[in-house]
């Protein structure tokens, strides 16, 4: 199951050329302080927003359904 999936996400994905990046604005203007540096997220809080999905809703364009995120 796991290769399966992994075989399925890697076909997403397609090669960036980092030499061609474009530059980005900077949006933040606080100080270093006040910036978002250390954020964790826990197993219990994906679990907590999966379980809060709608079970009847259409999968994404990745044809990911809600049911098969929740059992894994």
């Amino acid at each position: 199951m796991g290769q399966m999936l992994k075989t399925f996400f890697a076909s997403m994905f397609t090669t960036e050329y980092v030499d061609e990046l474009p530059e980005c604005k900077n949006i933040f203007y606080g100080n270093d302080e006040d910036k978002l540096s250390n954020y964790s997220i826990s197993p219990s809080m994906v679990k907590a927003k999966l379980l809060k999905l709608k079970m009847n809703e259409a999968p994404g364009v990745d044809l990911v359904g809600t049911n098969m995120l929740v059992e894994l």
